[in-house]
């Protein structure tokens, strides 16, 4: 099943845009090369990359789900129906996923939903993508670095295209 198809409860639709969101085997073969590669500042732990990237992933395809969902001319109660879904959805595994400090891991994906949703909205004059790459490469502990750009841009192409396929192919029977 793909990640749209007629009469989708809002449920189904935070479920299918959260599978998207686990690392591909590329995804963590990639992190883990950068996690040796780039040069951290002192007091981050190269290998907290992949989960920012994870982070990354869920508040970008939260971002541009609403946006299909908009396209498609759902209404705005609909598009925050689905909004409190994912989160709530998402906020609920990560604080199951850390049980010594639920609370914590819980804020940090909300701030980490809050400052990518407002990089990715924010005006540039090349890409708006670009914001979102400056927060990521901030948050990873590695400002600017160019192979951490590169990864925030290809990951957020490779999500973007997902959504645009499943816009493309909605009423396509199989």
């Amino acid at each position: 099943m793909g990640l749209l198809r007629d009469n989708m409860s809002t449920e189904e639709l935070a479920e299918g845009v959260s599978a998207f969101l686990p690392p591909s085997e590329e995804e963590v073969r990639r992190v883990d090369l950068l996690a040796i590669e780039v040069r951290f500042e002192k007091d981050r732990d190269p290998q907290a990359l992949l989960h920012e990237l994870f982070l990354l992933k869920a508040a970008i395809a939260v971002e541009y789900a609403m946006g299909m969902l908009e396209k498609l001319g759902m209404k705005p109660e609909g598009i925050k129906q689905f909004h409190d879904i994912y989160t709530r959805r998402l906020s609920l595994g990560l604080a199951a996923a850390s049980p010594s400090m639920p609370g914590r891991s819980v804020a940090l994906w909300m701030g980490r939903m809050q400052a990518y949703g407002e990089a990715l909205h924010r005006p540039h004059p090349e890409d708006v993508h670009l914001n979102v790459a400056d927060a990521f490469t901030r948050f990873a502990g590695a400002p600017d670095d160019p192979q951490l750009v590169t990864l925030c841009l290809d990951t957020c192409r490779s999500l973007n295209q997902t959504f645009i396929d499943a816009i493309a192919s909605l009423g396509n029977k199989p």
